[in-house]
């Protein structure tokens, strides 16, 4: 079972099927031999808002699979699972990064109404509680990914001023990566750790993973040709600079080649770009299942 999930490799490496269901996609069938799903929204993360309805969704599929499987079989099941909790991204795009100007401000020292660090210690507190959610539920193993280099993603490279002082510079011409965001990603990464670290801990039983993002994204895109790429701030789907969700489907022209492209649309990565950080977070995922 693999929660939070968007279309990474880490499932097919489990032994599921290399899409995983989606649980708001289909009615499920728990007669079939389900080894996968995916309770991922659009624009999900660790605010409130969504992620108290993600836990629903689970505590609904939980009771399902007991009426189909049983209640031992399906706690064992739940037990032994892979919980991939990949989150966050939306949370500062959405929320924090929403008037560029003010976190801007806040980098240079004025004050603003939701201070930097007032923000990422409130995310963290919602970690924990949807971590202990999961756990309440049943689930021990945990795969936690961290923020991707949020400054480098098509839409944030588009929509945020490359100049935080000039309000008018509205456009990245060249669509370098935006150092300042990418310098919250860092730090929250690193808060993340120590507090994945505490849980660690606190929950008995428990295996919790950090899985890096940020690190190997950041190289992709940094030393593309290394990696076969030859597009990294721009998404293979329409321009590539805004395009995400509804506005990538079956009507939008895409690139020839999805494969030399970091980013499929101006928010997520491409395939290609998942196996990479997959590979290069295979020893944390061979500890969590215990290769």
């Amino acid at each position: 079972m693999i929660f939070q999930a968007k279309t990474p490799p880490e499932a097919y490496y489990l032994g599921s099927e290399k899409y995983q269901l989606a649980y708001l996609g289909r009615e499920l069938d728990f007669e079939e031999n389900v080894t996968a799903i995916s309770f991922a929204s659009a624009g999900s993360g660790y605010d409130p808002a969504t992620s108290s309805k993600t836990l629903q969704f689970f505590k609904e599929y939980k009771a399902d699979l007991r009426n189909t499987v049983g209640k031992n079989r399906a706690n064992s099941q739940i037990k032994a699972a892979v919980f991939y909790v990949h989150a966050g991204s939306a949370d500062f795009a959405l929320n924090y990064f929403r008037d560029p100007f003010s976190y801007f401000d806040d980098v240079n020292g004025s004050k603003t109404s939701s201070p930097l660090p007032e923000y990422e210690n409130f995310l963290l507190k919602r970690v924990q509680r949807f971590i202990q959610g999961l756990w309440v539920q049943g689930a021990r193993n945990f795969a936690v990914s961290g923020l991707p280099p949020l400054g480098c993603i098509p839409i944030g490279i588009t929509n945020l001023p490359p100049n935080p002082k000039n309000s008018k510079a509205v456009q990245n011409r060249d669509r370098k990566c935006l150092e300042r965001v990418n310098d919250v990603s860092e730090e929250f990464n690193s808060l993340l750790v120590v507090k994945l670290q505490e849980l660690q801990s606190k929950f008995p039983e428990t295996n919790i993973a950090y899985i890096d993002f940020e690190v190997p994204l950041l190289d992709a895109i940094q030393d593309p040709n290394s990696y076969g790429f030859n597009e990294v701030n721009k998404g293979c789907c329409g321009t590539g600079l805004t395009e995400t969700g509804l506005y990538c489907n079956e009507t939008t022209p895409i690139c020839a080649d999805a494969s030399q492209y970091v980013f499929w649309d101006a928010v997520h990565p491409t395939e290609t770009t998942y196996e990479i950080i997959f590979a290069s977070n295979l020893d944390a995922i061979n500890e969590i299942i215990g290769n």
